[in-house]
């Protein structure tokens, strides 16, 4: 009887996130358009989509496995996201309108540091809990404890840091204290909520070492998400301080940032519920090769362009044709010997098999008898795919 009436309320917490998504959009489109010089981070809405995202994920968890951990921290999520959604539009139908409405600069208040906890719950105390709910050892209790208060210390930050808003640049913090003390304990506080953020990403790696072949898949498809995550974390924060949070480039890594997030929960979903689970090697392998052929062939491109454009006495229109020949041609060739590298060192099995049908291949060409035959067809099976039992029927052949 108990596990019959969770899943109401997993259809409750799904139910209130989408209620706030939906009030979220209503304010966008009382007030579309942000005052002249701001913008927000990333793009306007982009926690309403997030929230729909993890929301759906954790209720998704929740209905598979009702008393899943994973999933009750990312319908937690979802709500603090889709909290920190309302309040941001909230604000801006409230502060720009030319009578303004009551609480605008509150809301705003409680969306610069509400953040931090939405995100702590879908990656730090996440990281902690995954993938079985369960911390990897008691030990790790008391450091669950150190990364709480980790968490709130840098809400805390958030709060009372004096200045613009971060996420609504035109308003100034209502509950900002000014005082020369402020900016270096806001960034001590943030400093401490990142550390705990890595420890925790930490105890995926103590959990591995004693983990079996299942736990090490899941585990393999967080550190997949999360690393595409931190690939575009990095040269965007970099970014940001060196030409500004409002440059087109910043923008474009902001929003392919917030993609990227968007892979997050679901990989988590997948790990969990182990709905093709071990296709975790080939996706990375993919990945990986299309990446690095991408990367090459943009090189490749410009390269041809500067050269035939600047140096060579050559019209630009020629070179941008000649850029595109070269890597059309070099596209498909190129793309062979990298997937075959990628695969060597990261689908090792995929790369075998291979290995082993072109080795069967090549010795069919010189086989003669039915009976040498089904000996080499049943030594490839058994060594690519390494089953239990191999057996090869041939049907007798009629005189």
């Amino acid at each position: 009887m108990g596990t019959e009436r969770r899943p109401p309320k997993v259809v409750a917490v799904y139910g209130v996130s989408l209620l706030l998504v939906v009030v979220g959009a209503a304010l966008t489109s009382v007030e579309p358009h942000l005052p002249a010089g701001a913008s927000s981070w990333g793009f306007r809405g982009f926690a309403g989509l997030l929230t729909v995202t993890f929301a759906t994920t954790g209720a998704l968890i929740r209905r598979r496995v009702p008393t899943s951990t994973v999933g009750r921290l990312l319908e937690a999520s979802g709500v603090f996201t889709a909290v920190q959604y309302v309040t941001g539009e909230y604000a801006v139908a409230a502060l720009t309108r030319s009578h303004p409405w009551p609480g605008g600069e509150a809301a705003a208040w409680v969306q610069t540091w509400e953040w931090v906890l939405a995100m702590s719950l879908a990656t730090t105390f996440l990281f902690l809990r995954y993938p079985d709910g369960r911390l990897p050892s008691a030990r790790w209790r008391v450091i669950e404890r150190a990364v709480a208060v980790a968490v709130i210390l840098g809400a805390a930050a958030q709060a009372l840091k004096s200045g613009k808003i971060e996420n609504l640049a035109f308003v100034d913090n209502p509950l900002g204290v000014h005082a020369a003390w402020t900016g270096p304990a806001a960034g001590i506080g943030m400093l401490v909520f990142s550390l705990s953020m890595a420890v925790s990403a930490a105890s995926l790696f103590a959990r591995r070492r004693k983990a079996d072949s299942v736990v090490r898949a899941q585990l393999r498809w967080l550190a997949y998400s999360a690393g595409v995550v931190a690939a575009l974390l990095l040269p965007s924060g970099l970014l940001t301080l060196a030409v500004g949070s409002h440059a087109p480039i910043s923008k474009a890594l902001q929003i392919a940032l917030v993609i990227s997030v968007l892979g997050l929960p679901v990989s988590i979903c997948i790990a969990v519920t182990r709905y093709r689970l071990f296709d975790i090697d080939r996706l990375v392998s993919r990945t990986l090769s299309y990446a690095v052929v991408t990367t090459v062939l943009a090189g490749i491109y410009v390269g041809v362009v500067v050269l035939a454009t600047r140096v060579l006495p050559f019209s630009s229109s020629f070179g941008v044709a000649a850029s595109t020949l070269v890597a059309a041609a070099v596209a498909a060739p190129m793309r062979r010997v990298v997937q075959g590298w990628v695969d060597r060192w990261f689908n090792r099995s995929r790369y075998d098999a291979a290995r082993i049908v072109e080795s069967f291949a090549g010795r069919v060409r010189e086989t003669v008898t039915v009976d040498l035959l089904r000996a080499h067809l049943g030594e490839a099976v058994h060594r690519a795919m390494q089953p239990t039992h191999v057996s090869v029927w041939v049907p007798p052949t009629e005189h």
